[in-house]
């Protein structure tokens, strides 16, 4: 059975900085489908055009307790910093959350781990990179960890991503 990931990438209007453009989600999602993953739409507040313009399943909900139901359907989430991240991270789900360069003191600046949430990994966007190349590497993480549910990720994350500082896909490729 195909694994099934769900996704939430933009945050609170505050900060837009910690929101990825809905047009970046499309050919992830197309990579990811291609590989057998089923894409799920946690985020919410999407127009109906959003909604039909990306190939994924729209599970989004505005109750929090019917979120938390179906992320547990899930074999994975990843998030923005926002309140779906924290909510998968409180539930001890896998998850992964992806961070802007200058995240919020709380997830730290060196860390690819969090000691809020033991199940989460850190993607972090770094200094002079878009959002595009953090979708990147998420999906090489993915991709090369794909069945998720069958087995742990392991750190050939870091192999198949090519040269450069690999510490955030190696952990990110542990499940604690």
């Amino acid at each position: 059975m195909p694994s099934r990931i769900g996704f939430v990438w933009k945050a609170g209007g505050w900060d837009p900085g910690r929101s990825i453009p809905t047009e970046l989600m499309k050919d992830l999602f197309q990579r990811l489908m291609s590989r057998g993953v089923t894409p799920c739409i946690l985020q919410r507040g999407l127009s109906a055009s959003e909604l039909t313009a990306l190939p994924a399943t729209d599970i989004g909900s505005d109750d929090v307790l019917i979120t938390a139901r179906r992320m547990r359907s899930l074999d994975l989430i990843v998030s923005v910093d926002t309140m779906p991240a924290h909510l998968a991270g409180a539930l001890g789900l896998p998850c992964v959350t992806l961070l802007k360069n200058d995240c919020d003191w709380r997830w730290s600046t060196e860390r690819d781990d969090t000691p809020w949430y033991p199940s989460m990994r850190l993607l972090r966007r770094r200094a002079g990179e878009d959002w595009q190349h953090v979708l990147d590497r998420l999906a090489v993480i993915l991709i090369t960890a794909v069945p998720i549910a069958a087995t742990p990720i392991t750190t050939v994350a870091s192999s198949a991503h090519g040269s450069g500082n690999h510490r955030s896909e190696q952990t990110l490729a542990k499940r604690t």
